[in-house]
C-alpha cells in the first residue's frame, strides 16, 4: 500500500467524521458560541470532549476553517467595538442635551415640553446605559408625552401646588439633581 493512499483514506475518514459534526446543530451552536469568546479549536475540542467523545483539534479546526469563523469572528469584534464607541457617543450627546434642558427648566420660563423632553432624554440614557426606566419606580409613570404634559399643567395650574412649586424651584433642584445621580435624599 502506498503512502499517499494511506494519506487520502485518513484524509476521506476525517471529512467524515467532520460532516458528522457539521449536521449536529447542538454541536455547531456550543462550537460557534465558544470559538466566539476567544476560545481555540483545541480548547474547543478539549470541553466537549464529554458531549462528543472522539472530538479532536483537527475536527473542530478544520470545521472552523471550512465555515470561516475567523472571519466571521473578526467582523464580530470589530462591530463590538464600533458600537460600543457609538454607544459612548450617544450617550455624550444625550448628557449634554441633558444639561441644557437642566438650564431651561431652572430657568425663568420653563415649560411642559421642556419636562416631557427631559424625561425622554433619561428614558434613553437609562437604557443606554442598561436601566429599565419603568422596572423599579415608585413614582408615577407616565407613558406617553401627552400624559406628562397634562400632569404638568395639572400641577402648575393647581391653586395650592403651582405657586408652591416655584417658591421651592430652587430646593426641588437639588432634589432631583441628587435622586438624578442616584444619591438618596
Amino acid at each position: 500500500m502506498a503512502e499517499g493512499d494511506s494519506e487520502e483514506r485518513g484524509r476521506d475518514y476525517r471529512n467524515k467524521i467532520m460532516k458528522g459534526y457539521e449536521y449536529n446543530g447542538e454541536f455547531m451552536n456550543e462550537a460557534f458560541a465558544l470559538f466566539m469568546q476567544g476560545i481555540s479549536g483545541a480548547k474547543i475540542a478539549e470541553r466537549l470532549q464529554k458531549s462528543y467523545p472522539g472530538l479532536c483539534r483537527q475536527t473542530v479546526e478544520g470545521i472552523i476553517k471550512k465555515f470561516e469563523w475567523k472571519d466571521l469572528r473578526h467582523k464580530y469584534l470589530k462591530f463590538k467595538a464600533e458600537t460600543s464607541l457609538d454607544k459612548e457617543r450617544i450617550i455624550g450627546n444625550l448628557k449634554k442635551m441633558e444639561a441644557k434642558l437642566m438650564a431651561i427648566i431652572m430657568g425663568p420660563e420653563p415649560n411642559h415640553q421642556h419636562f416631557a423632553q427631559m424625561i425622554k432624554i433619561q428614558e434613553q440614557l437609562a437604557l443606554y446605559l442598561g436601566f429599565d426606566p419603568r422596572v423599579g419606580s415608585d413614582g408615577l409613570i407616565m407613558s406617553t408625552d401627552r400624559e406628562m404634559n397634562a400632569y404638568l399643567e395639572a400641577i402648575q395650574e393647581d391653586e395650592v401646588l403651582g405657586p408652591a412649586l416655584k417658591k421651592r424651584k430652587a430646593q426641588i433642584k437639588t432634589i432631583y439633581e441628587q435622586k438624578l445621580n442616584g444619591n438618596p435624599r
